[in-house]
C-alpha cells in the first residue's frame, strides 16, 4: 500500500493534466476535421493517436485495479478452511486487503478506469457538438 500511495502522490497530478489535454485536443481534432477539407486526412490520424493516449493511461491502470481485486478471489478459492487457525486468519488479512480499493485517480477525485475513457470521450463529443452548433 506504501508503494500505490506513493506512486499515486506522484502521478495523480499528471493523470489529470492528460485527461483534460485528451478532452481537449479530441474536441479540437473534430473540429479541424468538419471544417478543414484539406488535411482531414492528417487530422484524424492526430484524433487516432490522441485517443489511443489517451487509453494507454486508462487501460493499464484499470487491469491493474481488476488484477489486484481477482488476489481475494484467489485467495478465497483455496482450501484454507483445512489450515491451522494462524494460516486462516492469514488468508483473511489478504483477502480483505485486496478488497480494499488502491484505484488510482486524476487529481485525486476520479478513479482512472476505462469508464473515465469513456467518459472523456463522451464529454469530447459533447464539447464538439455545442462548438459546432455555435460554429
Amino acid at each position: 500500500m506504501e508503494h500505490y500511495q506513493m506512486i499515486e502522490n506522484v502521478f495523480h497530478i499528471n493523470i489529470l493534466m492528460q485527461m483534460i489535454m485528451s478532452l481537449s485536443s479530441i474536441c479540437s481534432y473534430c473540429i479541424n476535421i468538419l471544417f478543414q477539407e484539406e488535411g482531414a486526412a492528417t487530422y484524424s490520424a492526430h484524433l487516432l493517436g490522441a485517443i489511443f493516449q489517451l487509453w494507454l493511461y486508462c487501460w493499464p491502470i484499470d487491469r491493474l485495479w481488476i488484477e489486484a481485486t481477482e488476489v481475494a478471489h484467489a485467495a478465497y478459492d483455496f482450501p484454507w478452511y483445512d489450515w491451522p487457525q494462524r494460516d486462516q486468519n492469514l488468508i483473511s488479512i489478504i483477502i480483505a486487503r485486496s478488497q480494499r480499493s488502491a484505484k488510482f485517480t486524476a487529481g485525486k477525485f476520479v478513479p482512472v478506469t476505462l469508464e473515465t475513457f469513456v467518459s472523456v470521450l463522451s464529454t469530447a463529443m459533447s464539447f464538439f457538438t455545442v462548438l459546432r452548433q455555435a460554429i
